[in-house]
């Protein structure tokens, strides 16, 4: 696995957003450790079409053109489709993730149990991974849950501190999405 991005400056609120993800996901884990079957290469997850916030496409981009295996990798992946189109398209054909250092936040809290407001509505949302907490009411782990709204809320302040008017820009978790020619120069 390639190594963490440098500390660039310029991502400083990203980064901050993404340690209290993982910094969560870890309390829920250090609580709940037997809930969680995910494991590296389990990818069942791992959906097409997500989008990432500009912040986060940009954050993606620099790694993989920092990391020419990766992006090389990445490339191929776009070429050879492993997984058709039923997965993510930064996964390798083991289901590893490509860009795991960067990985937005929206990954870091898969596997977690999730609240959100559902959509058009005041009510909210629980849900996690099918493979995990399958013998627990999710609803009685009111502190265990990751809030998807104050992430994205977070997510939009690390993105218009990083450059304003960013944050209402979404990008396609996509080798073209993130402005990435899928094949080499």
């Amino acid at each position: 696995m390639a190594t963490p991005p440098a500390a660039d400056p310029s991502f400083d609120g990203l980064h901050a957003v993404h340690a209290k993800v993982d910094a969560k996901f870890a309390e829920i884990v250090g609580r709940h450790p037997t809930q969680f079957q995910c494991r590296q290469g389990c990818h069942s997850c791992c959906l097409p079409g997500l989008t990432v916030v500009a912040v986060e496409a940009a954050q993606i981009r620099d790694y993989l053109q920092a990391h020419p295996a990766a992006l090389a990798a990445a490339r191929e992946i776009a070429r050879g489709k492993p997984h058709g189109d039923s997965r993510c398209a930064l996964l390798d054909a083991d289901g590893a993730c490509l860009v795991y250092p960067v990985r937005p936040a929206l990954c870091r809290a898969h596997g977690a149990p999730t609240l959100a407001a559902r959509s058009g509505s005041s009510q909210m949302t629980i849900d996690s991974c099918p493979l995990n907490f399958t013998d627990v009411n999710l609803a009685d782990l009111p502190d265990d849950r990751i809030g998807v709204d104050l992430v994205n809320t977070l997510l939009f302040v690390a993105g218009e501190l990083w450059q304003r008017g960013s944050s209402r820009r979404r990008m396609r978790l996509t080798l073209r999405g993130l402005g990435i020619a899928a094949r080499g120069r």
